[in-house]
This record gives C-alpha cells, structure tokens and sequence, in this order.
C-alpha cells in the first residue's frame, strides 16, 4: 500500500520531493488497518496508523525488519519471538506526525473458549432444553464457525470494548 505515491500524499508520510528544493524523509512502514479488541495493542494503535519502527529498528514498506546480515523477517516474527508482559516501543505516523507509543506484549485472548481442559463441556439440563457454554468444538461440530467468525461479530466486540 505504501510505494502508493498518492495513498503516501493522503497519509501526509511525505517523499514527495517532485518540483521542490527540500528534501524531505521518505518513511517507511506499514499501515494498521484493524486492531483485534482483546489484543494488548487495542486503544493504543487506530486505524491508519502507519507502524514505522518497532523498538528502535526501521520497517520496510514489506512489512520486514533487518534481522541477520543480508536477511529480513516479518515483523509477526520479532513479535512472536517476545515474551508475555515484554514492553514493545513503536513509532507511529498519525494524523501527519511521527508519534510514539509503546505497549506491553500479550497473547490474544480467545473469548471463545477453544477446549475444556480435556473435560467434558459443562451443561445444563432445564425443562428439557440443554444449556451449554459456547465453544468452539460445538460451533464447529454445528458448522456454524464461519458463521460466528465474520465482520459483523467483530464489529460488535469492537462496541463492546468501546467508551
């Protein structure tokens, strides 16, 4: 999206040095365009955000950091190979400005449970209807998970974790 010479005009990320004296950094980086609502990242970084720098080390257009002499590797591997609770410092391009923020690392969590521990799911039986807890195992055994996993779900638990 970035090497978009217009798409660059719009996000003001300047480069543009056609017809003009000043030379003016050309940044690079890639663009954030959803933040999961139960990732540690949601609240911190919006939509259109464009990452820059993740701790110190430049990103490319790709999506890739230097990583070895003569190597590359995409920024979901340097963020993977993070601990839980490892403070991440980003450098931001927002609304024209270079800003930073900084978060700390933690897994997503599911907020449907995937197993029960190798335990029976718990349930209830009332008046003849049976009541369980919602699962991935039964949405997949009901063939509904393509169903429960769309954009309109993830619209509403956006709301949900909302002011």
């Amino acid at each position: 999206f970035l090497e978009n010479e217009t798409f660059r005009k719009f996000l003001k990320l300047g480069g543009d040095n056609t017809g003009t004296k000043i030379k003016r950094k050309r940044y690079t980086g890639i663009m954030v365009r959803k933040i999961q609502p139960t990732s540690g990242a949601f609240g911190i970084l919006r939509n259109m955000d464009v990452i820059l720098a993740v701790d110190g080390i430049p990103l490319g257009n790709d999506g890739k950091i230097p990583f070895r002499r003569g190597e590359r590797v995409d920024l979901g591997g340097y963020v993977t190979s993070l601990f839980e609770g490892d403070e991440v410092h980003l450098s931001v391009w927002r609304e024209g400005k270079e800003t930073e923020v900084s978060f700390l690392v933690s897994p997503i969590k599911p907020l449907v449970p995937t197993h029960f521990s190798n335990e029976p799911p718990p349930y209830m039986i009332c008046s003849g209807f049976v009541f369980t807890a919602l699962s991935v195992p039964y949405l997949e055994a009901k063939g509904a998970w393509s169903d429960y996993y769309t954009d309109n779900v993830s619209y509403l638990l956006g709301l949900v974790n909302s002011p």
